[in-house]
């Protein structure tokens, strides 16, 4: 299977163009999608000419995250600080370290750390927009290792705290992801499962071969994009969808085509 960055570069052997609500069209995603993936590919190039790096071997610890998040509350631990995005990935990097992308996070929230040409989080880049409610970590590699977050405050005083990550492979290894919601609650300072955010998502896009997510590191809205693979023609269908904010939940939306 391909790379899930590599999708929305092969829609145009799919068929023709249409626009999202934000009036971007394809081409222009198409465009935005081969920028990044000609950045990507330098890093690649220069760091791991093979695609995956050594050690990223067996099972996406993903699939570990997957089976126990939904009953574990993270403790935050704030310890009277202003409680935004950064001290909020860095409870649940820390509760789910193993996860390299995790782990470089919050390694990065924490301080600036210095790392070899032979540690693999030399090959990640961190993006900090906290002021914005946004926060990245990305393998600059072949294949996707990344974990993004963003929150929203709820009418309640609780805040809605989002975790995307993702993980895919060289060959047709299928790709490990999770879309986890939590609700923080700054009375007991605890952010709490919301599985059943997770589950409507989920049940939405069971009908795809997979799906990417794009939290929002400007406005409210969350994007999603279904993608059904056309293996004899060697591209995929996306379909867009729009979890849109109320003040307290999102209702999703599928983008119509144009």
């Amino acid at each position: 299977m391909m790379s899930l960055a590599a999708f929305s570069l092969l829609l145009m052997s799919c068929g023709g163009q249409s626009a999202n609500k934000s009036g971007r069209t394809e081409a222009d995603d198409d465009a935005a999608a081969e920028e990044a993936a000609d950045a990507k590919k330098a890093v690649v190039e220069e760091n791991d000419d093979e695609g995956a790096p050594e050690g990223r071997t067996g099972d996406s610890e993903i699939l570990n995250i997957r089976r126990v998040w939904g009953e574990q509350p993270i403790a935050v631990a704030s310890d009277g600080k202003t409680v935004n995005i950064e001290v909020l990935a860095s409870a649940f990097c820390k509760q789910y370290a193993k996860y390299k992308p995790n782990e470089v996070l919050r390694e990065n929230l924490v301080g600036k750390p210095s790392y070899g040409e032979d540690d693999l989080g030399s090959l990640f880049n961190f993006e900090n927009k906290s002021a914005n409610g946004y926060l990245s970590c990305m393998a600059m590699i072949q294949y996707d290792w990344l974990t993004t977050c963003s929150y929203w405050k709820r009418s309640n005083g609780h805040k809605l705290v989002a975790f995307w990550l993702l993980e895919t492979f060289e060959g047709d290894k299928k790709p490990a992801c999770l879309l986890a919601f939590y609700d923080y609650d700054p009375a007991t300072d605890t952010m709490t499962p919301e599985t059943g955010l997770t589950k409507r998502v989920e049940e939405k896009m069971s009908s795809f071969d997979a799906y990417t997510v794009n939290l929002p590191d400007e406005g409210k809205d969350i994007n999603i994009t279904g993608h059904q693979i056309d293996y004899e023609e060697d591209c995929a269908y996306n379909t867009d969808f729009l979890l849109r904010w109320n003040g307290n939940d999102f209702a999703i939306e599928q983008v119509p085509s144009e």
